[in-house]
């Protein structure tokens, strides 16, 4: 089902119609070291499917989250504004130099520079226990940078709660999205300078290098025409649940309708190993689920 494209020469994917990592990649600049990635290349094979739900297992530090945040920057949804969009994400070629008159911005630009994509640039949701957003550090930062309304909710959400509390009402907005009908994605305008439609730099003003780059992302925001297949990553949303709680959440999971969106989860849950049949289950360390199942029987 679905189309299924390469990720990395050999290695396939679905959603994204390549990713092609080089040396000078430097996003996330820990993912090329992880045991996730070293496995995945000397398998030649990493597909994540589209009539099941997506699952990574795998230890602390084998690159689950580094692989996340990959999917996360190219989806739009893992950004603090427009002063963090550092030469690790936007490269023009003209960094040196951002004074001139030819209309070549958009050509020029390079968007995490270093991972070659093929994509339809549909929307993404991601969730993280306790990730603001903008992925900033604390309420106060998230308001102070632009994300005022977004910080209020999410204090709003976690107020006088317990931890598991908390995280429970912060997966509200994942549960209508596992639920919801494939058209109700969309891009949210948060935090772009200068307005929600690209802007033509062009003549001979000075172009400012970080209203450069958000005009970037409002131009990558803008070739989304809706016929994409939206994407839903989650990194360890089992966090500080109860146990009831945790079970409904993965049957929100495996009932989702994967036709009509594509679902990757990290996780440290026991669930999918106990349940393996309904899970598309990668490895980040070869033998793990093996190892974990023999555990529990």
């Amino acid at each position: 089902m679905g189309i299924t494209r390469t990720l990395h020469g050999d290695l396939s994917l679905t959603m994204i119609n390549s990713i092609k990592l080089t040396a000078d990649f430097a996003a996330v600049p820990y993912l090329k070291g992880t045991s996730l990635w070293a496995t995945q290349a000397r398998k030649n094979k990493l597909t994540l499917s589209l009539e099941k739900p997506n699952v990574i297992v795998g230890p602390n530090g084998s690159g689950k989250t580094a692989f996340l945040t990959l999917l996360a920057y190219q989806t739009l949804t893992y950004f603090s504004g427009v002063t963090s969009l550092d030469d690790n994400f936007t490269r023009t070629g003209r960094e040196a130099d951002m004074l001139w008159s030819e209309r070549t911005w958009r050509d020029d630009a390079v968007f995490l520079p270093g991972a070659e994509f093929e994509t339809d640039n549909a929307p993404a949701v991601f969730y993280r226990p306790q990730h603001l957003a903008g992925n900033e550090s604390c309420i106060v930062t998230a308001m102070m940078v632009g994300y005022m309304d977004e910080a209020r909710a999410y204090a709003d959400a976690v107020e006088r709660k317990s931890s598991g509390q908390g995280c429970n009402a912060l997966l509200n907005r994942v549960r209508a999205a596992l639920q919801a009908p494939s058209g109700d994605f969309e891009y949210q305008y948060i935090n772009w300078s200068g307005g929600e439609a690209p802007r033509e730099l062009s003549g001979k003003n000075w172009v400012g290098q970080y209203e450069y780059r958000s005009e970037i992302l409002k131009a990558r925001k803008a070739a989304y025409k809706g016929a994409g297949l939206p994407m839903i990553i989650l990194d360890e949303p089992e966090q500080s649940l109860d146990a009831l709680t945790e079970l409904e959440l993965w049957r929100a999971i495996q009932q989702a309708d994967c036709s009509t969106r594509q679902l990757v989860v990290a996780t440290h849950s026991l669930h999918p190993f106990l349940n393996p049949e309904a899970f598309n289950i990668i490895e980040a360390v070869p033998g793990y689920l093996a190892k974990v199942q023999s555990l529990l029987s």
